[in-house]
């Protein structure tokens, strides 16, 4: 990640690409080290990351299914990444009228895209609509042109404070509120006074569906947990 975000120092760097999983690849959700214990600490991941990569400038690459944590049978788990979407609970998972080519897990009846839709799929959905009309996050970068032929970049992601299980970024533009996003990388909850960076938010998106006005004073993050906010004017 550091490496790449050096190149978008350039004028001329590359547009960014970001992606974890995909074809011939380990669901995130199953990659996680808390998904052998929990499906639902699996799939809160699994979010977690994809809202991670999407704040990043450029642009996300989110494989399919991995907000509700499409599964397989366990004697079928080198296909995990070829598991069929569910759509609802119902006994095809809403893919088809008939069964599907691939079998079922079994927790499509509690992990679709019905029963999710107002929690781990809005959270993605309301990242992704910030990210359209907000300059923070979809522009990359900040341009400041010497004449017509040399424009200087600076980057408008900093890094505001890193530790062995905590990571905050934030996009900032000229004019704007600034965004934020706090994850919990590490294995155990966390609580932080941040207080002396920033006095409150309203919290974007959340892989562990909070919402409203958050203060730094007194952070509380569960494993792998993700907040982007919007910061206060």
């Amino acid at each position: 990640m550091r490496g790449a975000l050096e190149l978008s120092t350039s004028p001329s760097s590359p547009w960014l690409m970001w992606s974890v999983g995909g074809v011939g690849r380990p669901r995130a959700s199953h990659t996680s080290p808390l998904a052998s214990n929990l499906t639902d600490a699996g799939s809160r991941s699994s979010v977690g990351r994809d809202l991670l990569l999407m704040f990043l400038p450029g642009s996300a690459s989110l494989y399919y299914g991995d907000e509700i944590d499409v599964s397989v049978p366990s004697h079928l788990q080198s296909l995990d990444w070829a598991g069929i979407m569910a759509w609802s609970g119902s006994n095809e998972a809403g893919f088809s009228s008939h069964p599907p080519w691939l079998a079922l897990g079994g927790l499509h009846k509690s992990y679709n895209v019905e029963a999710l839709r107002l929690s781990s799929i809005a959270s993605v959905s309301a990242l992704a609509a910030h990210k359209r009309t907000e300059p923070p996050l979809y522009i990359n970068g900040l341009f400041n042109f010497e004449g017509d032929y040399h424009p200087t970049h600076a980057s408008n992601l900093k890094v505001r404070y890193v530790d062995d299980d905590l990571l905050i970024l934030e996009r900032f533009y000229p004019r704007r509120r600034q965004y934020l996003v706090v994850a919990n990388l590490g294995h155990n909850a966390v609580t932080r006074d941040l207080s002396h960076y920033y006095y409150g938010g309203e919290v974007v998106a959340s892989s562990h569906n909070n919402s409203g006005y958050i203060e730094f004073r007194n952070l509380q993050l569960e494993p792998s947990e993700v907040l982007v906010c919007v910061l206060d004017k």
